[in-house]
């Protein structure tokens, strides 16, 4: 793997520099031996001797990350890897920052530490998601089986822990971003009702009664699916790829456990709307609620 041996090798000489080399990657001068070393590394998608920021040529916009970290030798690890993969890159250090960069920014992706200075890392996912269908992928040292439920249940689409690889990093990112999101115009103003339970598809809201039950966008994107076709039992390898994407496709732990949060969320709402099992295939609105009434499709 040539460029992963060069990403390697470019941040064991720079690791002692970390601010010197975004310098020259932000397009900064930088030392004249900073840049001379840049050149030397093979297979880096460097702008010929000019050393312009380091990253792709895009016709679209570029997908905006939110680095969310506060260990300055992790910062200096990602970012020429994210830039260099196309993506346009901010990084904060603490809670606080974060929230005011997600507001400013509203970025397609936020890569969340937990150990903050001045907040707890699940308080800032909480509060980013308030700006935006912002997805949020937590990147942590915790890794016992109950951090990664709480923090998948709490805000996270995804959850790496450290140490991890960089390049897997961005194929983590990459696999959020190519989920489904798209809807139909016909489907994206409608509002889903099932006995007290209100799901408004185009605004990402779903209300039990008049209180609003607080969905990961996974969660949501999990009830979205199953109500779209209230009497189809859908299959976990269906869900999974719908939601997930093909490389997905056999993790039936990741999709228990956001169907289980989900589950807990609705109920604890007093929704009379409930997810049912059906073992050996997968998951479906349960029939009682379902056959009591057909949902009703509004416009809005």
């Amino acid at each position: 793997m040539p460029r992963q041996r060069s990403y390697e090798g470019l941040f064991k000489r720079f690791l002692s520099a970390p601010q010197e080399i975004l310098n020259v990657l932000d397009g900064g001068t930088g030392s004249a031996a900073a840049r001379n070393s840049l050149r030397r590394a093979p297979d880096l998608p460097m702008d010929g001797c000019c050393l312009q920021p380091w990253r792709s040529v895009m016709d679209q916009r570029a997908p905006e990350v939110l680095v969310v970290e506060d260990a300055p030798e992790i910062v200096a690890y990602l970012l020429p890897v994210l830039r260099g993969e196309g993506f346009s890159v901010t990084a904060v250090d603490s809670g606080a920052a974060a929230v005011e960069a997600a507001e400013r920014l509203r970025p397609d992706i936020v890569l969340l530490d937990l150990g903050l200075p001045d907040m707890d890392g699940l308080d800032v996912g909480r509060a980013v998601r308030a700006f935006g269908d912002t997805y949020v992928i937590i990147v942590t040292a915790k890794d016992t089986e109950v951090d990664k439920v709480v923090g998948l249940s709490v805000c996270g689409d995804d959850y790496v822990t450290k140490p991890f690889s960089a390049l897997e990093l961005v194929a983590r990112i990459r696999a959020v971003l190519r989920r489904p999101r798209q809807v139909t115009p016909m489907v994206a103003d409608q509002v889903r009702r099932f006995g007290d339970l209100h799901l408004d598809v185009s605004a990402r809201l779903v209300r039990v009664a008049e209180h609003e039950v607080e969905l990961t966008r996974t969660e949501f994107d999990l009830l979205e699916q199953l109500t779209s076709r209230p009497r189809m039992v859908f299959s976990r390898r269906e869900l999974l790829r719908n939601v997930w994407g093909d490389q997905w496709a056999e993790d039936d732990h990741l999709l228990h456990v956001h169907i289980s949060n989900m589950r807990r969320k609705l109920a604890d709402a007093g929704a009379e709307l409930s997810v049912e099992t059906v073992r050996g295939v997968g998951y479906r609105l349960a029939r009682s609620l379902v056959a009591a009434g057909t949902p009703v499709a509004a416009r809005t």
